[in-house]
C-alpha cells in the first residue's frame, strides 16, 4: 500500500515515535527494529495506556531472531508517552492502533504529522 503523505512525512521528519498500548510489544519491536537496521532519524517508542517495566519474551525472541543485539534489549525500557518532554514539532508519530493515535491526539491536539500503521 503506497502511502506517499507518510513518505513525505518521513522525508521532513525530526524523529520518529512508534505508539502502541503498553510499549512492549508493538511499538517496542518497532524502535528497537528500526535502530537495529539503522534508521537515520531518532527513534522511540511509548505507551498510550499503560506503564510497563520490561519487554514482554516474545517481543524480545522476536528481535533476537532477526539479529538485534541483546545489549539493545537490554538497555530499553519501556516508557508511557504522559512521562516524555514535550514532541518536537517535526516529530513524526507512527500508532499501531486508532486508539493510540486517538490518545496521542487528545495529549498533542496541535502536534504534527501523525498516523496510523495498517
Amino acid at each position: 500500500m503506497e502511502r506517499p503523505e507518510l513518505d513525505e512525512a518521513l522525508a521532513h521528519a525530526s524523529g520518529v515515535r512508534f505508539l502502541c498500548t503498553g510499549n512492549v510489544v508493538r511499538s517496542a519491536f518497532a524502535e528497537l527494529y528500526a535502530r537495529h537496521v539503522g534508521l537515520p532519524l531518532p527513534v522511540d517508542s511509548a505507551a498510550t495506556h499503560y506503564e510497563n517495566t520490561h519487554l514482554m519474551r516474545p517481543t524480545r525472541e522476536a528481535l533476537l531472531a532477526r539479529g538485534v543485539p541483546e545489549t539493545l534489549l537490554e538497555a530499553f525500557r519501556p516508557r508511557p508517552v504522559w512521562r516524555l518532554p514535550p514532541p518536537d514539532p517535526g516529530l513524526l508519530v507512527l500508532a499501531m492502533a486508532p486508539m493510540n493515535l486517538e490518545a496521542w491526539q487528545r495529549e498533542h491536539p496541535s502536534h504534527g504529522p501523525a498516523y496510523l500503521l495498517r
